[in-house]
């Protein structure tokens, strides 16, 4: 299974964290013109900080095996 991922990060280095593309925070980013990261057909969950919106995810690929 492939996933398309999002990560938002705010000014000065702060922390990074990963979001599905339609979680409601990225669509908060984009209306204020920040910038984000996507990263399109990922076979793995990158090991960074995650947002909520990523928690279905985590299980369905717990699920899959």
């Amino acid at each position: 299974m492939l996933y398309d991922f999002s990560i938002t990060a705010g000014p000065f280095e702060d922390t990074m964290v990963l979001h599905r593309p339609d979680c409601p925070k990225v669509g908060e980013w984009r209306r204020l013109g920040l910038p984000i990261c996507t990263m399109l057909g990922c076979q793995d969950i990158p090991e960074i900080e995650r947002c909520k919106c990523l928690e279905n995810v985590e299980v369905a690929r717990s699920a899959a095996g």
